[in-house]
């Protein structure tokens, strides 16, 4: 059986004399020492690996959900993309057919601002008073509905009232009474 000893030598000096008269040669097993080292390196190396895997694990589980999550928020997000592009497309032909059929219609259409001046005028506008398309947008409504200011002052409490019955209160709120341009 092969064991595993430390030597050591000891010195016998000559009495009176720095001059060696004899070695003894010690030698200790410590073939026990050597197996706990060993051991304690074994467990310590398979502690330290656990821990290493269980960190790896754990970072492994957190990527894995990190990755999932983003893949959600991709998919909802060009979900999101998808309904934005299509209610902008909506919106663009609702717009074009309300448009189509304004201009279309034989009724006289204006848009007010709140300041009572025309903003957008249909053609059948243009036709009913004669006046081209670009005369009308920022007209005050009362300089071609109006001619004096009792008219004025009849004009938008009725115009008030027809908002408020409408439910648009807050243009109701907007709109001003012109002094000018009667």
């Amino acid at each position: 059986e092969i064991i595993d000893v430390v030597a050591s030598y000891v010195r016998v000096y000559r009495k009176g004399s720095r001059e060696v008269e004899a070695v003894f040669e010690i030698y200790g097993d410590i073939s026990p020492l050597l197996q706990q080292v060993y051991e304690t390196r074994n467990a310590v190396a398979l502690q330290v690996t656990a821990v290493l895997l269980g960190l790896y694990l754990a970072l492994f589980f957190v990527v894995r959900h990190a990755d999932a999550v983003i893949k959600a928020q991709e998919l909802r997000r060009r979900q999101d993309e998808a309904s934005l592009r299509e209610a902008r497309q909506e919106l663009i032909r609702s717009e074009q057919f309300h448009r189509a059929l304004i201009e279309h219609s034989s009724d006289a259409v204006v848009l007010l601002g709140p300041d009572l001046k025309v903003k957008y005028a249909t053609p059948a506008d243009v036709r009913v008073l004669g006046l081209p398309e670009a005369s009308l947008i920022g007209l005050s409504l009362t300089a071609y509905a109006c001619e004096d200011a009792d008219c004025v002052m009849r004009l938008v409490p009725i115009l008030k009232d027809k908002l408020e019955e409408l439910g648009l209160t807050e243009l109701y709120e907007k709109v001003e009474l012109p002094l000018s341009g009667v």
